[in-house]
């Protein structure tokens, strides 16, 4: 931010107000949301541990990270990551070898070899 702001002319103070004034918040907690939003598509889509996602998205202490995160998403990251996967077959990979694996649609309810009739 300094440097946008400083390219712009402006002193940092009036940059931020700026910003906040057109995004309703401020640049250190628009950085604090993305983080977070990052943080909830590790947690949803890997299995990595949790301390390695709150260290993936910068934050140095697990227990600061539950918090923010718990305040952002409602519920706490172990939390979020239970009620996602509710099977084992729905766990991802570790999402660094990508061999993260997608959540899939049911099967369907037609018994396997039956075949959908034209009406």
């Amino acid at each position: 931010m300094p440097r946008i702001a400083a390219e712009a002319g402006i002193h940092l103070r009036h940059s931020e107000r700026l910003f906040h004034r057109h995004l309703g918040v401020s640049p250190r907690g628009y950085y604090q949301r993305l983080r977070l939003a990052r943080a909830r598509d590790l947690v949803q889509g890997t299995m990595l541990g949790l301390a390695r996602v709150a260290e993936a998205v910068g934050f140095d202490s697990l227990s600061h990270f539950s918090k923010c995160y718990m305040d952002a998403h409602g519920l706490r990251p172990s939390e979020d990551r239970q009620r996602h996967f509710t099977t084992p077959g729905d766990m991802p990979g570790d999402g660094l070898t990508g061999d993260a694996t997608t959540i899939n649609e049911p099967p369907s309810k037609r018994p396997s070899g039956a075949r959908r009739h034209a009406a």
